[in-house]
């Protein structure tokens, strides 16, 4: 057991390495619970003060209703994503109070079973939580994740099996969204594609820089797998379906722009909780 004191120690020595008091006391219990003894907690401190994200080190992130599991190979979830699962139950008439702009998102039939695609899946916990949602409203709902990388994909499978309410309903597929080659049609799409730029790159922070740079590099200007969804995926949506897709605080325009001339019609941005510009949805009309 390890004495608030020591607690207390270890929260100051993460202070001085330059994490922030709020996420050093939060990070703090959050490798208390997980360290098995004192001297694996004090590895896991050492860790942190080395720049390792807390998430890899615990093993796991919450997001939405959930906790996932994360490893290296997948960008760690983020409360900001959230607002992409929202928007999706708002336009499926599933989110009970929604607020400011998500208010004012069209509704789409859900009918009695959908058909859904979360592309660069990651972690899968976009696809997933979305998926459970669905499922916990009665509706049926078939659910593919994909990626391009192997290694996310195992990470996506395992938690697809362990946090999915229904892990059968899940297909998780290797696939490069700036290739495409998807037949199917699917009432939903979303992604939280790679949307760094190459100067944004070069100013991210230490820990965010242990994350693997493929699920955050998004080309030259950032809007590489934008033009791509757009193109290649315009076709998998079925009419009265949603794409929705997270992207930077200052990509708002030109991502809606992206999807207008592709042809989606409705399209409109939503803000995250911090009020910064963050998922950007349009309809197949």
């Amino acid at each position: 057991m390890t004495s608030g004191n020591n607690k207390d120690i270890y929260i100051q020595r993460m202070i001085e390495a330059g994490i922030d008091i709020n996420d050093a006391r939060f990070e703090m219990e959050l490798m208390a619970e997980a360290a098995h003894d004192a001297a694996e907690l004090e590895s896991f401190v050492a860790r942190r003060i080395q720049g390792e994200p807390c998430a890899y080190i615990v093993g796991y992130r919450d997001f939405f209703k959930e906790r996932y599991k994360v490893t290296p190979d997948v960008l760690i979830p983020r409360s900001d994503t959230e607002i992409l699962v929202e928007t999706v139950l708002t336009a499926l008439g599933l989110n009970e109070l929604p607020v400011g702009k998500m208010a004012d998102i069209p509704r789409m039939e859900a009918g009695e079973s959908l058909a859904m695609l979360d592309l660069c899946t990651g972690s899968g916990c976009v696809g997933i939580s979305l998926a459970n949602e669905i499922v916990r409203r009665g509706i049926k709902v078939s659910s593919y994740l994909t990626d391009v990388s192997s290694e996310a994909l195992e990470v996506a499978s395992g938690n697809a099996r362990t946090v999915g309410r229904e892990p059968g309903c899940f297909v998780v597929e290797k696939q490069d969204v700036r290739i495409g080659g998807i037949e199917k049609i699917f009432d939903i799409i979303t992604a939280n594609p790679p949307y760094i730029d190459g100067p944004a790159m070069e100013e991210l922070p230490a820990d965010v820089r242990k994350e693997p740079s493929l699920a955050l590099y998004g080309g030259a200007d950032g809007l590489e797998y934008y033009r791509a969804i757009a193109a290649n995926y315009c076709n998998n949506v079925t009419n009265g379906g949603i794409l929705a897709v997270e992207h930077g605080f200052d990509q708002s325009e030109k991502v809606r722009r992206i999807l207008s001339d592709a042809g989606f019609k409705d399209v409109d941005t939503i803000e995250d909780y911090g009020g910064n510009p963050r998922v950007t949805y349009g309809f197949k009309r």
